[in-house]
């Protein structure tokens, strides 16, 4: 709704009516009769309980802002005033479409709303979830840390054992392994040659025993010789038996 002064310093009343068939937008001018200035000729109609958006003003300020020449603002009544019934139709028509389209932005408004309480319930309730999960998460990794944590601690404490015992063991047979004296090794090595020399002496008696057996048929032997030969082996066996005394006696002194 607003004021509208002609090339001929004529005042209207001009409103915007919508159509309710072919929702098409109309404007409607009343003459008046008042004389006052132009330079706050464009107002909006207002009460306590409605508002207009600025999509509404800006329509408004374009249809306004035309010239008279535009084909759909056209005067209805040019020079004849519009009768109070036509007025009070017109206005009522008028404040009945702004209402509807008042309570239609509402309306929108309202789903809006909602939609977006909805959309923050759904939010708050997805995160809920989700921190909730994730503090699940959270106490079960700790819970097997605390596990972990225990089982190294125990695996830690059994190797400890383990090591001192095993220290221990080898300590006490440290101290139960005899040490060998230089006199026990000079006899050990003693013993070694001794038993280098008697393996030596079973093999000659061996080849001796050999000879002997090869030629004890044999009608032409040389007396002499044989003695010789005896003298020879007596004389080992003297010599093995006194490495074989030796050799009992270095084992009753150890």
């Amino acid at each position: 709704m607003g004021l509208i002064q002609t090339n001929n310093n004529e005042k209207y009343l001009t409103i915007i009516v919508k159509s309710q068939t072919s929702q098409k937008k109309e404007l409607i001018f009343v003459r008046l009769q008042s004389t006052e200035s132009i330079e706050n000729a464009l107002f909006l109609y207002k009460s306590e309980t409605s508002t207009f958006s600025s999509e509404l003003v800006d329509r408004i300020r374009s249809l306004l802002s035309r010239e008279q020449s535009i084909p759909f603002i056209t005067l209805s009544t040019s020079s004849i005033n519009i009768s109070d019934s036509d007025f009070e139709r017109n206005l009522l028509q008028f404040i009945k479409i702004l209402t509807e389209q008042y309570i239609d932005k509402q309306e929108n408004v309202r789903k809006e709303l909602e939609n977006k309480r909805v959309y923050l319930l759904d939010f708050q309730q997805t995160e809920f979830n989700q921190n909730r999960k994730l503090n699940e998460k959270f106490q079960l990794i700790q819970k097997q840390f605390q596990t972990l944590t225990q089982q190294y601690q125990q695996e830690y404490s059994r190797r400890k054992r383990l090591s001192s015992h095993v220290n221990d063991l080898l300590s006490v047979l440290e101290q139960s392994t005899p040490v060998l004296s230089d006199a026990e090794i000079r006899i050990e090595k003693q013993l070694d040659t001794y038993k280098i020399q008697i393996n030596c002496l079973k093999n000659n008696i061996q080849n001796v025993q050999q000879f002997i057996l090869s030629n004890q048929n044999q009608e032409l032997f040389d007396n002499l010789s044989m003695e010789n030969f005896q003298n020879v082996v007596q004389t080992h066996r003297n010599h093995i038996d006194q490495i074989r005394k030796q050799i009992q006696s270095v084992q009753t002194n150890t």
